[in-house]
């Protein structure tokens, strides 16, 4: 070894390593959001109110799961072990959604019976059942970028623009290409395998 030589940190990973992981990461989040709206669409029965539900669940986790991982960022040693264990538990807790799904199709009926004529009050209905089932996954995916950009503080404008590229094309996969070639439930486990490889 040269004497000159610097000595490279060993929680450091190349700069394309993270870059790629923040892509993927970005990918498999908006492949979530359009197959759960989908699936909203689906137990609600009115596409529109399934939109707003769902692209208001999900931003608000997203934010939430920011501002929460950077209240507890002074306290984590390893940056990227918690992106990694964080990638882990969206995939973890995304496959919680089928089963939770499930549940809904016989828990709303009788509540939409009961709101029918409250339009106000079935939004809440149906932000909650949304929340009950998007909240965790969209809080650990909005804790990633924090958690890389902790790992690499260097290189925040590059790490958000490699999360926004991946979030581009997921949206774009997943609206014109994953569900005719892999089918819905095809599409959502391939986001799921997705975060698993980039944990």
């Amino acid at each position: 070894r040269h004497p000159g030589a610097r000595r490279r940190s060993p929680k450091a990973s190349p700069v394309g390593v993270t870059s790629v992981l923040l892509l993927l990461s970005g990918f498999a989040a908006l492949v979530y959001q359009i197959l759960w709206m989908r699936d909203l669409a689906i137990l609600f029965g009115n596409s529109a109110h399934a939109a707003a539900v769902d692209l208001a669940v999900f931003f608000g986790g997203i934010a939430a799961g920011a501002a929460l991982f950077a209240r507890a960022a002074p306290k984590v040693r390893n940056p990227l072990r918690a992106y990694g264990l964080l990638e882990l538990g969206i995939a973890a807790s995304a496959l919680l959604f089928f089963a939770l799904l499930e549940v809904y199709g016989w828990l709303y009926a009788p509540l939409y019976q009961r709101f029918a004529g409250m339009p106000a009050a079935l939004v809440v209905v149906k932000g909650a059942h949304a929340a009950g089932v998007l909240a965790v996954p969209t809080m650990l995916m909005g804790a990633t970028l924090p958690a890389m950009v902790q790992h690499r503080p260097a290189r925040p404008a590059w790490l958000y623009g490699m999360n926004t590229l991946g979030v581009t094309l997921g949206a774009f996969a997943a609206g014109f290409f994953l569900p005719p070639t892999l089918g819905f439930r095809g599409s959502y486990l391939l986001a799921v395998g997705i975060n698993v490889l980039a944990g």
